[in-house]
């Protein structure tokens, strides 16, 4: 039997809706590895300071809104945790999801570290399932060399 495989993903944002609808994205990806002995944890948090705390569990993806609301409800953008996550962890990807669209924001997060830029638009969510089916296999790929 093939051995058990959990990739974590955090989803970094401060609107539920925005939330549901990611997990429910999550949900499909799970379906996609049912067969495959993967297991798919999701977390999210609502605030940068509540998933700071838990970047020790090593997540493999991270889902990060650009403006969020923090603990003390002043609107932060996300680039600090972004920061903050390429200097603890170069294996960990962080995908902004956002509802701006300003190209050069985009270009300077991608600069600072992050793999992907998706804007919280309907048309471009479509695109971030088979991103996120690609940065899991590739991390398949990566953990079965190391064994």
């Amino acid at each position: 039997m093939k051995k058990l495989t959990k990739i974590i993903i955090f989803i970094v944002e401060d609107d539920f809706i925005f939330t549901n609808i990611m997990t429910d994205l999550l949900d499909q990806l799970r379906l996609k590895y049912l067969n495959e002995n993967i297991e798919i944890i999701s977390k999210s948090y609502y605030s940068l300071k509540e998933a700071r705390y838990e970047l020790s569990e090593k997540p493999d993806i991270v889902l990060l809104d650009y403006y969020i609301i923090d603990d003390e409800l002043t609107p932060v953008t996300g680039d600090t945790l972004l920061e903050e996550i390429v200097k603890q962890d170069t294996n960990t990807k962080v995908i902004i999801v956002s509802g701006q669209e300003d190209q050069k924001t985009a270009e300077d997060l991608k600069k600072k570290g992050a793999a992907f830029y998706i804007d919280k638009s309907p048309e471009d969510l479509q695109r971030l399932l088979p991103i996120l089916a690609e940065i899991i296999d590739e991390k398949l790929n990566f953990k079965s060399n190391l064994e």
